[in-house]
């Protein structure tokens, strides 16, 4: 153990720094017991709004953590609870997949976390984790690279403070991905550097394979967190490998591209259970042929002045929460260091992470139009988190930049000769560096329009004025003297001591540290409930003191509100619509247990989004469509009735409710008022006359006609099953026995042919049986889901098995059995005897 210590007790120092300054970040969720959610943001919402004391808002940037993430993995989390698989979410869009959305990263080992501890305080420490690997992996990654333990701390540092990283922090997938991407370069590395070396390729040594095999699994980690962020980590590493390759041994470039194709078959096959049901959701989403964020010119100055658009500020108690954008800032400090790091790139190492960083601000900066044209692109939120992996590129170049200004020590030097320097790649990585550096400067002139009608110059002008804080001009002066001084100092030869080159090295990750946590700590959001939210005299009279505290312990961090405390004494099956925007947002209901035919989702059926503009007159179908609002519900006023909505919420002197005249008032107080709908359908009804409506548009534009018999007639887009009228004075019942998320019991009572419609939405993997037989399912109205029943009484059941659940699971399992079979035989091969 001593000689461990005394061997890597840089390594040590460096762990020990990369963990303090994770809790240093999270300091409040660790040490205080903080919830680290904004849940500041949520006192500012309808109802809590008119029955809790607003508070200042630290940030409104990570408001979906509020609406969407938080709600979704607290009913993960209580189905698995009570045994049952997260398969359905029952409680938003009338029913929608929930592992399969591909945001929750309910099938990734970490979110254990999640089951270990309360929901809420399990966001901080699944955040502590992930930004503790980051800091670690990038350093693995940059001593990979022959860096020095101080040069590859700064690195470490460097990326794990980076505005992108500390911007989506809060966000567990964000976190989780940029936390393994350094760890798959770091292994693809180490592979390059065991099979290619100075006496030619050797695909075939054991060794090689277990690095290969290592990535494979860190890339299927990154799909099961989140399938579209695991794509920028596959782009990395096909960009990184290949690159790496082609600058070492380009007569060999097959050989790496044969073994990449291996490592993502390997990632594919191990997260199938994953990507599988996504892939499944998303070839028929709402996002089909939308495009995402795209930088304009003018954003890249966020690079280096980033206060001027929006930097850290205090928050207001009163008026609408303002987002405080976050943007990828790397620090002034690890910017000059990277640019120096980039032109004495003269291995191909150093090459390789230069391509990579202007590979991907190439990408980052394409235009919408270009994007449109390009599969799997298209499907991406936004080309802006390519800037995930520009940060990493540029805090390991700027670590090649410090370990090139603190002179060539042991550890370069033996770097020098494993990987051998060229003067073509250093003169080749000058003139890339050059190339960029003039089109960056072209590209911020073109957008200033100097001498035009269209100048931006007093824009820019305003921008920079914006920017001149105290602090971060310090900083930058800090920066640029320290930068002269180490330049000074290695041109006289005065960083010849270890000392002074390990003084000055921390001094520089010092001044990185304060650079990026000035800027990125201000946006991180975590409170504690009990504080945050204290109630008026007013809540307290109508619900007790008992009610509003001992809500929130266990996994709740909403309080309560009359409304929520009005709905949850109502315990059938039911759905509620807040008719004005915003008041108690889609989502939010959800973690009351409460469900809505609204919903906030990034992956939901295509279908259901024109189903919902149906509803609100809007034939058109706008792809890209996250959010299901229905504000104007009223213009189908019948389709509350059919999709069983009972309560319909309004804000208190709310102009809405003049839509609704034939509703009936039973709450009216500070939170608005709630009105029952007498003529809401229960979940399950039968019907006994069909129409049939081959065209999805005609269907919709039938089921919101005024004169349309909702409840009598059913819509179907392919021939009905033989229906008959109900027999003259029989008795007909429908009675949910038991309804649980991926699984429902009906006891139907039919007294002629008929189809039993399901208010819940049709998805894929829905099967049906009538006693116990499997019968087929219909899409009812488009979306709901329709079985015939003949007469007579019955029992239909109808479960949730998505196949492609069930052949991904499959082939996970395939997966996992290759990878040990793998790592046994290089084990025992390991272990065998060397014979002559």
């Amino acid at each position: 153990m001593q000689l461990f210590i005394r061997r890597h007790h840089a390594d040590l120092v460096a762990g020990a720094v990369f963990l303090a300054a994770a809790v240093a970040v999270l300091w409040r969720p660790i040490l205080r017991g903080e919830v680290f959610l904004p849940l500041d943001l949520v006192a500012h919402m309808p109802p809590w709004r008119y029955s809790y004391e607003r508070t200042a808002v630290a940030n409104a940037f990570p408001s979906d953590l509020v609406l969407e993430y938080f709600p979704r993995r607290l009913i993960a989390t209580q189905m698995l609870r009570d045994g049952h698989l997260p398969l359905w979410n029952p409680f938003v869009l009338g029913g929608m997949p929930l592992l399969a959305d591909g945001y929750s990263a309910l099938l990734y080992p970490l979110s254990v976390l999640f089951l270990l501890l309360p929901v809420g305080p399990a966001f901080g420490w699944f955040a502590l984790v992930h930004l503790a690997l980051a800091g670690l992996g990038s350093y693995w990654l940059a001593r990979t690279l022959g860096l020095r333990p101080v040069s590859a701390t700064l690195a470490g540092v460097g990326y794990m403070g980076n505005g992108f990283l500390m911007a989506w922090l809060l966000f567990p997938e964000f976190s989780a991905v940029s936390a393994w991407l350094p760890v798959a370069l770091a292994c693809v590395e180490r592979y390059e550097q065991h099979a290619v070396g100075e006496r030619g390729l050797n695909m075939y040594r054991k060794r090689h394979w277990a690095y290969a095999i290592a990535a494979g699994v860190v890339l299927a980690l990154c799909v099961l967190c989140q399938l579209q962020l695991a794509f920028y980590v596959g782009g990395a590493v096909a960009i990184y490998w290949l690159a790496r390759r082609a600058l070492t041994k380009p007569s060999k470039l097959g050989g790496a591209l044969g073994m990449l194709l291996a490592v993502a078959g390997l990632s594919l096959l191990l997260s199938a259970a994953q990507w599988l049901p996504t892939i499944e959701l998303a070839r028929d989403s709402q996002r089909v042929g939308s495009v995402g964020r795209v930088a304009s010119g003018l954003n890249l100055l966020r690079f280096v002045i980033p206060a001027a658009f929006g930097g850290p500020r205090p928050g207001v108690a009163l008026g609408e929460p303002q987002a405080i954008p976050v943007y990828p800032y790397a620090g002034l400090l690890p910017l000059l260091l990277a640019l120096i790091g980039a032109w004495h790139a003269r291995n191909s190492q150093r090459a390789t992470l230069l391509l990579l960083a202007l590979t991907t601000l190439g990408l980052t900066a394409t235009p919408a139009e270009v994007l449109r044209q390009i599969p799997l692109l298209n499907q991406l939120p936004g080309t802006d988190r390519w800037t995930m992996v520009l940060a990493l590129a540029l805090a390991l170049l700027a670590g090649f930049g410090l370990e090139e200004l603190l002179g060539v020590g042991p550890a370069a030097a033996e770097l020098e000769t494993s990987v051998r320097s060229s003067p073509r790649l250093l003169w080749l990585s000058r003139g890339l560096v050059a190339a960029a550096l003039l089109a960056l400067g072209a590209a911020l002139l073109w957008h200033l329009q100097l001498f035009t009608p269209r100048s931006r110059y007093g824009e820019y002008l305003s921008l920079l004025y914006q920017g001149l804080r105290l602090f971060p001009l310090l900083v930058a002066l800090a920066s640029l003297l320290l930068a002269l001084l180490l330049l000074v100092l290695r041109v006289v030869g005065a960083l010849q001591s270890r000392y002074v080159r390990t003084i000055l090295g921390a001094a520089a990750v010092l001044l990185v540290a304060l650079d990026l946590g000035w800027y990125g700590l201000p946006v991180q959001s975590s409170a504690d409930p009990e504080r945050l939210f204290q109630p008026t005299a007013d809540l307290l009279a109508a619900l007790g003191p008992a009610a509003v505290h001992n809500n929130l312990s266990g996994d709740m961090v909403y309080p309560p509100t009359r409304t929520s405390h009005f709905l949850a004494q109502d315990r059938e099956l039911y759905r509620v619509l807040a008719a004005d925007y915003p008041s108690f947002q889609p989502n939010l209901p959800s973690a009351f247990g409460i469900q809505d035919p609204r919903g906030y989702a990034s992956l939901f059926s295509r279908q259901y989004l024109q189903f919902a503009r149906a509803w609100e007159g809007k034939l058109s179908d706008d792809p890209g469509w996250v959010r299901v609002y229905l504000a104007e519900a009223y213009k189908a006023r019948r389709l509350l009735d059919l999709m069983g909505v009972r309560y319909v919420l309004f804000n208190p002197q709310s102009p809405n409710e003049q839509h609704y005249p034939d509703l009936e008032l039973v709450q009216r107080g500070d939170e608005g008022a709630i009105y029952l709908n007498p003529t809401a359908l229960p979940r399950a009804f039968l019907v006994h006359t069909a129409e049939t409506f081959p065209d999805a548009t005609a269907l919709l534009t039938r089921l919101t006609a005024a004169e349309f018999p909702v409840g009598q007639t059913v819509l179907l887009s392919e021939p009905a099953p033989p229906l008959q009228p109900a027999a003259a004075g029989a008795h007909e019942s429908t009675t949910v026995t038991s309804y649980t998320p991926n699984h429902v019991t009906i006891a139907v009572q039919a007294s002629a042919p008929a189809m039993l419609v399901m208010s819940d939405t049709l998805y894929p993997g829905w099967e049906a049986t009538v006693d116990g037989r499997p019968t087929k399912v219909y899409a009812a109205d488009l979306v709901l889901r329709g079985v015939a029943v003949p007469a007579g009484e019955h029992q239909v059941e109808f479960r949730y098995r998505p196949r492609s659940l069930v052949i991904g699971a499959c082939l996970s399992f395939l997966g996992l059995t290759l990878v040990a079979i793998m790592l046994g035989l290089l084990w025992r091969g390991s272990n065998r005897p060397v014979t002559s």
